[in-house]
């Protein structure tokens, strides 16, 4: 078999190593493609990300400033003898005398009668209580604001009167009674159920229009929808004596109603 000239052998390898060198160029120029991709892709999830912050920060300005323009009632914890010093340097309008008291009347719960009287001139400048009454929707006597927050607090925190006993201890407050406590507990049920049944009334017709715009016979009447049924305690394990169930709705995921149940019956 004849040799290969030296001349043919090192063309041959001149070509191999121009094509390798296209080939290196094209996976550069495929990793560099790939790599500006990237990126891009990560200068685009950063921008998300920072729309997604900036409209958080958004949303917590608005709630900020939706509680600063709230003019509901709020409240603080005071020292009496700190409120009193307040009037103790302020002028009376008509003796024109530094002997202003601030005098405590009636009590009902956490909400305090108060009293603003000129002791030299014997005149009574202002009364007021420390909560308003809330809004008289029956023929029974209204709660006061600040016991109804009160009892939801610690209704919430899973604390009944003996809880309130603690905290007006610890604070050196009057205490609220035990009658009190029961009749703004019953005010508060009663409140809930009406709250209640006007979200259920809104769920109910939610639902209905949507299954209507699903129904293709034309029909108005909606009878047959699928539901989900789920049951919980009100707390963990088997100790808990309430337990709910809660019909959900599979369309809209609603709750169209639910059941509450007690293993503790007070006629026993």
């Amino acid at each position: 078999m004849p040799r290969t000239k030296r001349k043919n052998k090192s063309s041959k390898l001149s070509i191999q190593k121009r094509w390798c060198t296209e080939t290196k160029t094209e996976s550069n120029m495929d990793i560099s493609e790939h790599n500006s991709n990237v990126a891009q892709r990560s200068s685009g999830d950063r921008i998300l990300k920072n729309e997604r912050i900036s409209m958080q920060e958004k949303s917590v300005l608005e709630q900020e400033n939706i509680a600063d323009t709230y003019d509901g009632p709020s409240y603080i914890i005071v020292d009496k003898n700190a409120l009193c010093d307040i009037f103790k340097y302020t002028l009376c309008g008509i003796c024109n005398q530094s002997t202003l008291k601030l005098e405590f009347g009636h009590k009902y719960g956490f909400s305090h009668q108060l009293k603003l009287v000129c002791k030299t001139c014997s005149e009574q400048k202002m009364e007021c209580f420390t909560s308003p009454r809330l809004e008289k929707k029956s023929n029974t006597s209204t709660p006061f604001d600040v016991n109804v927050r009160a009892v939801q607090a610690f209704l919430a925190i899973s604390g009944g009167h003996a809880s309130v006993e603690k905290f007006c201890l610890f604070l050196n407050m009057p205490l609220m009674s035990s009658k009190t406590f029961n009749e703004i507990k019953c005010y508060i049920n009663s409140v809930y159920y009406l709250a209640s049944q006007t979200v259920l009334n809104y769920v109910h017709n939610s639902v209905q229009n949507a299954y209507r715009k699903l129904n293709q016979n034309g029909s108005n009447t909606v009878t047959d929808i699928a539901v989900s049924f789920d049951g919980t305690w009100l707390t963990r394990g088997h100790t808990s004596q309430i337990g709910v169930g809660c019909v959900v709705d599979t369309l809209t995921g609603y709750v169209i109603d639910y059941e509450i149940m007690s293993k503790y019956c007070q006629h026993v």
